[in-house]
This record gives C-alpha cells, structure tokens and sequence, in this order.
C-alpha cells in the first residue's frame, strides 16, 4: 500500500508523544500505526530514507513495548523492522537483547548493529555532529545514555554469543590476488543469504528546486556578514553553506527545517562568543 510521507510523519509525531508521556502506550501506539502496517511505498521518499521510513513504523511499536518492560514482544517487533532496514532503532534493539540475555534475537541484533555501523561510518563528519546536536534528548534520559555507552560493548556480546553460521561446501576457486581471499566483499547465494546485501546504498545529494520562502530560511544567517563583519562573514556563509547541503540531502520535512534552524542558531551564538571573545582580548591590549 502506498502512503504518504505526510501522513506516516503525523503518525510518528503522535506515537511519539505517547513514547514520552506517563501511561503505558503500547497498545495505543499500535492503534494508531496498525493502518501503516502494510506499507509498501511512501510518497516523496526514495532510497535508504524510503527503507527507514518503513522500518520505523515497527520500531516505534518496539520502543512502546520495551517501555512496559515486555523485551520479547519489543525484540519481535524491532526484528521485523530489522527485516527493512537497520533504522534508527539498531543500537536499542542490541541494548535490550544483550541486557536481557534473547539468544533467540542474537544474530538479528547482530546483523542490525553491525549494518547500523556501517551506515554510521559512511557519513561524513559533519552530518554526524549535526545527529547528535539532533540526538540531545537521548544523552538527557539516563537509559540513553545508558544505550549509547554501551554500543561497543553489546557488539562484542554479540560477536561473542551469536550462532555461527554453519558454512557451506562451495567449489574451490583458487583466489587472482591476496585481496580475493581477504576484505573482500560478502556474496549473496542461493544457500547463503545475507540480508544486508538488499539495502539499498545510502541515498546522494539530490538536485532539489528550493522556493524563495526556503532560501530565506537557510539564508537569513548571512545577515551576519552586514552585522559582524570578518567574523559575521565567515560564521553567516558558513551556516548558509551547511544549510544549503542540508536542506539537498535531507528527506524529511520536519528534520530538514529542524537540523537548518539549529545551524542557523549555532552560528548567531558562535558569532556572539567569537566576537564577545576579540573584543575582550583587544580591550586587554
């Protein structure tokens, strides 16, 4: 079934405001995503974005059964969205199985955490500060922090306690170069099948036409340059460049106008403090 990016955004918003609220939700967390259940193809999205977009409907109900402290049904529900993509939820769903001890969910936890790696790595630098100025409130509950200071250690629990995978007899095939045998990318066969090889590659910069409204967002900060000279320049084109790159890569709307506006914000404050800091410096001279 077909949806649009709109309404699953809706679904998410309100799914998530019972995520964080003082009752049990899980039941009405799935009330009100139970429609996206189906959800085959999502207007205005492509790509990995198409993918975790997806994924996200059944993790959401995750997190609301991890939250009432039912870990099987939580670790059922974050395999089936492991089953689309690696999401957000890869380091959750690792957390609960290696606190919880579910070996039945070990290799799972293990294929969503390592793929959630190397989707991590494969961003640049800048887009990872901008994720975890996103993440904020994670780093404020302790259970996220929690979370977070545990990623290396549940991948070694993991690594350590996962099922090994019975290997295959395949025909020897002498190897052209040392590389063949070692690094070498994994292989998808009728016997061995790798889930990770399906996801699609991370998607690209995309050419999108922006409306004067949307170049005013992302430029307003290039009044800076009139306001603080040297520095206003170089805080303001900076924060414009950034938002620019921003706004072409980011598929969702609510995230692409959040993440523009705490640049924005970021750059009026480090112009502050810069200029608050020369001033002080010349006035001691």
């Amino acid at each position: 079934m077909r949806y649009s990016n709109a309404e699953l955004s809706e679904a998410f918003l309100a799914a998530d405001r019972l995520l964080n609220g003082p009752v049990r939700p899980a039941i009405e967390v799935v009330r009100i995503l139970e429609p996206f259940f189906d959800c085959t193809e999502v207007d205005g999205l492509s790509g990995q974005s198409h993918e975790d977009t997806r994924s996200m409907i059944f993790a959401l109900v995750g997190d609301a059964y991890r939250r009432e402290g039912s870990v099987h049904e939580a670790g059922a529900w974050y395999r089936r969205a492991s089953n689309i993509s690696s999401g957000g939820h890869a380091t959750i769903y690792a957390h609960l199985v290696c606190k919880n001890q579910l070996s039945d969910y070990y290799d799972d936890a293990l294929t969503t955490l390592r793929e959630h790696q190397r989707r991590w790595r494969a961003k640049p630098v800048v887009w990872r500060l901008l994720s975890r100025l996103v993440a904020w409130r994670m780093w404020a509950d302790p259970e996220g922090r929690e979370i977070a200071r545990s990623e290396s250690q549940n991948l070694r629990f993991l690594i350590q306690n996962a099922p090994k995978k019975p290997t295959t007899s395949q025909p020897a095939v002498a190897p052209s170069s040392f590389s063949d045998t070692v690094g070498s990318p994994r292989v998808v066969t009728s016997v061995g099948f790798d889930r990770r090889s399906q996801i699609p590659p991370l998607a690209g910069p995309q050419n999108r036409k922006l409306s004067p409204p949307q170049w005013v967002w992302i430029g307003w900060p290039l009044i800076l340059i009139v306001l603080g000279g040297a520095i206003g320049g170089a805080c303001g084109a900076g924060a414009f460049a950034l938002n620019h790159l921003v706004f072409q890569k980011t598929e969702n709307r609510v995230m692409r106008y959040l993440w523009t506006g705490l640049i924005s914000i970021a750059a009026v404050v480090m112009f502050l403090v810069l200029a608050a800091g020369f001033e002080l410096l010349f006035r001691r001279r």
